[in-house]
């Protein structure tokens, strides 16, 4: 959960208990790591196409 969204609900619902489901764990998980999937496929790429021209 987003920090702002988790001030907003301890702001104006201070008893309130924040539950947080699997599948939005999952799903979270799943974009980081498929975000520093594609940086390291770029960064390889960079090297690769360097090595033999650099």
């Amino acid at each position: 959960m987003s920090p702002a969204f988790l001030s907003g609900i301890t702001k104006h619902l201070p008893k309130a208990e924040v539950t947080v489901d699997w599948f939005h764990i999952v799903q979270t998980f799943t974009k980081r790591l498929d975000e520093v999937r594609k940086k390291e496929r770029r960064e390889q790429e960079l090297l690769n196409r360097c090595a033999g021209h650099c």
